[in-house]
């Protein structure tokens, strides 16, 4: 629980520490795989995916040897959300396609992760249609209670796809449903940061629908978005990214004084009242 937590992963990082090291001594493969998995996290949540990616890999060494193939597969996805450095893109988006090609062999819970750190890898590519193409197909096929999380997040992304494509009222619908979504008392907990995503989704859809209105809302939502981010949370490579557009989106529209007035005010709003903002 505290490597998924921003302000606790270095903790965590401490406690998978000891336990790796007493897994090793005692020649425990999973109990290795699963301190390295938890270290894994940790360091991806405070935002230092080369050492992440480096336990993710061990990770994955130990799985495999022990068969344990859909432990394998759910390490492979994490490992390929955090290649990030230069020239990892090929191998991330091969591994990715590998676990989806065998899915129907894994756990149910497998697919989703897959298939939306793919469409990621495609945004970031600037494959778009494609990108939509596998996020559309996971709409609708959550049959599992424990997974219906995972539609907020797929609405989510599908707004940030609308949002590259210039969909920019496909993009403020979408991201409503999964601002919507991510009250779910699971999603909270897994994915606390998410409502500050989705509004920073419908700051750059408000941006780029246009108008005054909507342009000084945008700038309120950015600095909504800002200060409802759970502490210590280091946000993701596209989440800074997107960040980075939405900002240069407002700016444009404003003069620095406006935008820096309207951006303080969205930091002391309530998600229910930064939402209510995207209603125009």
């Amino acid at each position: 629980m505290l490597a998924n937590r921003g302000d606790k992963a270095a903790e965590a990082a401490r406690d998978a520490d000891e336990s790796l090291a007493l897994f090793t001594r005692l020649g425990d493969s999973w109990g290795a795989a699963e301190a390295l998995s938890v270290r894994g996290e940790s360091y991806e949540r405070i935002g230092d995916d080369v050492r992440a990616a480096k336990d993710f890999r061990a990770a994955v060494r130990h799985a495999q040897q022990l068969g344990a193939l859909s432990q394998a597969a759910v390490l492979k996805t994490r490992l390929a959300g955090v290649m990030t450095e230069p020239g990892q893109d090929a191998e991330a988006e091969a591994l990715l396609r590998e676990v989806l090609a065998e899915a129907d062999r894994h756990s149910h819970m497998v697919e989703p992760a897959a298939r939306m750190t793919l469409a990621v890898r495609l945004n970031r590519t600037g494959r778009t249609e494609e990108a939509r193409a596998e996020l559309e197909r996971l709409l609708g096929t959550f049959r599992y209670s424990s997974l219906a999380m995972f539609e907020g997040l797929v609405h989510g992304l599908l707004a940030w796809t609308a949002n590259l494509d210039g969909r920019y009222a496909d993009a403020l619908d979408r991201a409503r449903e999964a601002l919507d979504r991510a009250r779910d008392p699971l999603g909270a907990l897994v994915a606390p940061q998410m409502p500050a995503v989705h509004l920073m989704t419908m700051a750059r859809a408000l941006a780029g629908l246009g108008g005054t209105d909507r342009v000084a809302n945008a700038a309120r939502l950015l600095g909504a978005a800002d200060a409802l981010l759970p502490p210590g949370y280091s946000p993701a490579a596209q989440e800074r990214t997107s960040h980075a557009n939405a900002e240069a989106a407002v700016r444009a529209g404003l003069a620095d004084a406006a935008y820096w007035t309207l951006y303080a005010e969205g930091g002391c709003l309530t998600v229910d009242e930064a939402a209510s903002l995207a209603a125009v």
